[in-house]
C-alpha cells in the first residue's frame, strides 16, 4: 500500500512537472508573439509613409499566407499537427491528405478560418488607418484595450462582469484622457478613435480564437484567415487606393517584418499558445504589447512622450493589468 502511494505520488509529481513545462512552453509562445506585435507597430508606422492602409494590409497578409504554406507542409511532412484526431473524421474533411495522413484542411477549419479572416480584415485595416495619424505608443495602448473589452463583451454571451472590471473601465477612461491632453485641452483625434475600434475588433478576434482553436490546426487556421483578409483588402485597395509597385518596393522591409513575423509567425504562435493555456496568463502576457510598442516607438522612431502622456500610459497599463488579473 505504501509502495502504491509512493508510485501514485511520483505519477502526480511527474504530471505536475509536465503540466508546468507545457504551461511554460505556451507562455513562451505567447510572449514571443507579444514581442513581435509590439515592435510591429514601428514597421506599420514606417509602412504607412509609402502605402495606404488597405494596400499595406493586403500585401502583409499575402506575405503571411505565403509564408505559412511551406510551414504547414513541413509540419505535415514530419507528422506534426495541432488538430485533434476527432476532427479528421470523413464528414469534416474539405481537402484530404495522403492515405494514412491527416486531412490538409477540414470544413470546420475552412469556415472558422474564413470568419476569422473577416475579423482580421476589419481589425488590421482599422488599426493601419489609425496608425498613420498617431504615435506607436498610443496605437499600442489603445489596441491593448482588448484586454478590457473581452470581459465586457462577455456580457453578450451571458457571462457576469465583476465589479473590478467596471473599475478598470473607469481607470482606462482616465488613462485615455491623460494620453489625449494637448496643451491643456482634450484632443482625442480620429486616428486615436480608430485604434480604440481596432482594440474592440481584436477583442472579438481573441474570443473567437479561444472558442475555435481547440478544433483546428493552428498553422492552417492562421493561413486561411490571412488568405481571406488579404483577398478582401486587395479588393478595397484596388477600388480605393490604386497601389503602385514602386510604393510596395519602398515599403518592402516593413511589409516583410509585418508579413512574415507579425502575421505569419506571431498569429500562429497565439493560436497554438492559447490552446490549453490559462486565459488570464495569456492576456497578461499579450497586454505587454502596449509597453513594447511605446519603447519601440521611442527607440526606433524617437517618438518622445510628455510627462502627462507617460502618466496616462501608466494608468492605462494598470487598468489593463488589473483587468487581466481579476477579470475572470
Amino acid at each position: 500500500m505504501q509502495e502504491a502511494g509512493i508510485q501514485m505520488a511520483g505519477i502526480q509529481t511527474a504530471g505536475a512537472q509536465t503540466a508546468s513545462k507545457s504551461e511554460f512552453g505556451n507562455a513562451s509562445l505567447i510572449f514571443t508573439a507579444t514581442l513581435i506585435w509590439g515592435t510591429a507597430f514601428v514597421a506599420q508606422s514606417l509602412g504607412a509613409n509609402h502605402l495606404a492602409a488597405f494596400s499595406f494590409t493586403a500585401v502583409r497578409n499575402l506575405i503571411g499566407f505565403l509564408f505559412l504554406i511551406p510551414v504547414t507542409l513541413l509540419f505535415r511532412a514530419r507528422g506534426i499537427s495541432a488538430r485533434p484526431e476527432r476532427e479528421n473524421r470523413p464528414d469534416n474533411v474539405f481537402i484530404p491528405g495522403r492515405r494514412g495522413q491527416r486531412a490538409l484542411v477540414t470544413k470546420r477549419e475552412l469556415i472558422s478560418g474564413s470568419i476569422l479572416g473577416v475579423i482580421v480584415f476589419v481589425a488590421s485595416n482599422v488599426q493601419q488607418l489609425g496608425i498613420a495619424g498617431t504615435t506607436t505608443a498610443k496605437a499600442g495602448f489603445f489596441t491593448a484595450m482588448y484586454v478590457i473589452f473581452v470581459p465586457v463583451l462577455g456580457i453578450f454571451l451571458g457571462k457576469r462582469v465583476r465589479k473590478m472590471i467596471w473599475g478598470c473601465v473607469l481607470l482606462s477612461v482616465l488613462g485615455l484622457y491623460l494620453l489625449s491632453i494637448k496643451g491643456g485641452h482634450l484632443s482625442l483625434n480620429v486616428s486615436d478613435g480608430l485604434e480604440l475600434v481596432s482594440g474592440l475588433c481584436f477583442a472579438v478576434h481573441i474570443m473567437y480564437v479561444g472558442h475555435r482553436s481547440s478544433y483546428c490546426d493552428g498553422a492552417v487556421f492562421a493561413m486561411i484567415q490571412f488568405a481571406v483578409s488579404s483577398a478582401l483588402s486587395f479588393v478595397f485597395a484596388l477600388a480605393l487606393e490604386h497601389p503602385r509597385i514602386e510604393d510596395i518596393g519602398l515599403a518592402i522591409f516593413p511589409l516583410l517584418y509585418a508579413g512574415v513575423l507579425s502575421s505569419g509567425v506571431a498569429f500562429t504562435l497565439q493560436i497554438i499558445g492559447q490552446r490549453g493555456m490559462n486565459p488570464t496568463l495569456a492576456s497578461i502576457l499579450m497586454c505587454f504589447e502596449s509597453v513594447i510598442s511605446a519603447v519601440a516607438g521611442w527607440f526606433f522612431l524617437h517618438q518622445a512622450l510628455s510627462a502627462i502622456e507617460i502618466l496616462g500610459c501608466a494608468v492605462l497599463f494598470t487598468a489593463i493589468l488589473l483587468a487581466t488579473l481579476f477579470g475572470e
